[in-house]
């Protein structure tokens, strides 16, 4: 067994389109319409899809 932790998934950051919906791997999810126009970091597990506000750089 690893000593550190480590991710499984994948993160990926896409685009918030004007319709308030993202797509992932050919799949679209909603989410809340302030996102509109910018990027989202979406980590991709096995069972669930994790959508989060990327932080201002």
């Amino acid at each position: 067994m690893p000593f550190e932790e480590f991710e499984c998934g994948i993160t990926l950051t896409p685009k918030v389109d004007r319709s308030s919906r993202i797509t992932v791997r050919q799949c679209h999810y909603s989410v809340p319409a302030r996102f509109i126009g910018q990027n989202v970091r979406v980590l991709l597990r096995g069972n669930e899809c994790r959508i989060r506000q990327r932080s201002p750089c």
